[in-house]
């Protein structure tokens, strides 16, 4: 096997909350979509979150 080629970042957007953001990655003719979500607004209220969140 040879060297792969490399990916292609497209389409980045930056979310509202920090650490939000979507992408999509293109290579070799294919494309998947990224999504990351940060979940602290999740945790506004005092307590023992381990294992609670969404």
């Amino acid at each position: 096997m040879g060297p792969c080629p490399p990916h292609i970042l497209d389409g980045l957007t930056a979310g509202t909350l920090p650490g939000d953001f979507a992408a999509t990655i293109k290579r070799a003719g294919r494309s998947i979509g990224l999504m990351r979500l940060n979940t602290a607004f999740l945790q506004l209220g005092g307590g023992d979150y381990h294992g609670r969140l969404v």
